[in-house]
């Protein structure tokens, strides 16, 4: 990457609709995404080097002014203690995107992608490991950034506005970033959703090469729902992934002190 290439990371938080923002920002003609969503460069492949994180953008055209990437694992600062410094030595004019979602359905969307992951059907209520709940200690994870980027360097958004008026937010990010506004399509669409996605029916399908071919046919609500219906026998009882409301309040005052900062600090309600 050169100088007059910005990097646009989407930090997280996972289970928060980064996929579906990474998708929507990708179609901004002066935004060029990696060719794939994820590359854990900065968490997981870092002695691999910086070349190889450029490798994600072969083509480079001509009217691109950000690089755009999105590996949500980067905001659990509480696993991978060295991201932002590492993602500010190489990046010091990085944008930083930060989407945040209420904390507890995130907590119960992230266990649910733990259990298809893990086979560990134990109840949520009974069994709920800590770095899932400690994913949403949000102003924690944005404080790590804050602590080497300028804030100005950093937009926070909430998963809940995204969905409630996807233009409008887009719309504040196109502001942000000094791009022009766009029309963006399919704004109103979730392009991830573990209840689908972490199960073995779709899992097999989409490594069929005709079926991918053919689902380029397809909506993107048509082939959620063809997946939806071929994979319903996998998914676990909606009560293994519902916090209980005794849960619910000890989680709620586990985060009390975060969620206080992050209004105090960013005027974010999560």
């Amino acid at each position: 990457m050169d100088d007059k290439h910005n990097l646009v990371l989407i930090v997280g938080a996972m289970k928060a609709g980064t996929t579906s923002l990474f998708k929507m920002l990708s179609q901004h003609p002066e935004i060029l995404p990696t060719n794939r969503k994820e590359t854990h460069f900065f968490n997981k492949n870092y002695d691999k080097g910086i070349a190889f994180y450029n490798s994600f953008w072969p083509e480079i055209e001509t009217d691109t002014r950000f690089l755009l990437e999105s590996t949500p694992a980067y905001s659990q600062c509480h696993i991978h203690e060295n991201v932002p410094e590492r993602i500010y030595r190489h990046y010091p004019n990085a944008k930083i995107i930060y989407i945040v979602r209420d904390r507890l359905d995130r907590i119960e969307s992230m266990f649910r992608q733990y259990v298809n992951d893990t086979n560990d059907t134990r109840n949520i209520n009974e069994h709920l490991p800590q770095f899932i709940v400690d994913t949403s200690n949000y102003y924690y994870q944005i404080s790590r950034f804050t602590h080497v980027f300028d804030k100005k360097q950093i937009f926070l958004m909430t998963t809940e506005s995204l969905e409630l008026n996807p233009e409008l937010c887009l719309s504040r990010l196109c502001d942000w970033l000094g791009v022009e506004n766009i029309t963006f399509q399919n704004g109103a669409i979730k392009y991830g959703d573990s209840r689908v996605t972490n199960t073995f029916a779709y899992q097999t399908l989409r490594k069929v090469r005709l079926l991918k071919v053919l689902s380029t046919l397809l909506s993107q609500r048509s082939k959620y729902a063809i997946i939806t219906w071929l994979s319903s026998s996998e998914r676990i009882k909606e009560s293994q992934f519902q916090l209980s409301s005794k849960k619910r309040q000890e989680l709620l005052l586990y985060f009390k002190n975060d969620m206080a900062l992050l209004k105090s600090e960013f005027n974010i309600e999560a």
